[in-house]
């Protein structure tokens, strides 16, 4: 199937997070050997921060609700170590 595109992204999220993206990234390249494969969709920020904060959104220590738009727009609250 023929999807008419000139490159793939992968979202930031999937190249911090992802534990299988190099084996995406294989079967995609073995099947489609011209098609330009891009990591990321913007600047990366703070690694290491991003990680802590998807874990707290999976698994939530702080009382107030989070989500993704509390890590954009720089707001999220971590726990104290």
């Amino acid at each position: 199937m023929d999807y008419n595109i000139d490159a793939l992204h992968f979202s930031y999220c999937m190249t911090v997070l992802c534990p299988f993206l190099g084996k995406y990234e294989k079967e995609i390249r073995n099947a489609y050997p011209d098609l330009k494969i891009v990591h990321g969709t913007h600047q990366p920020g703070d690694t290491e921060g991003f990680k802590k904060a998807v874990k707290e959104m999976l698994c939530p220590t702080v009382k107030i609700p989070q989500d993704m738009n509390d890590v954009i727009k720089r707001r999220f609250v971590l726990p104290e170590d």
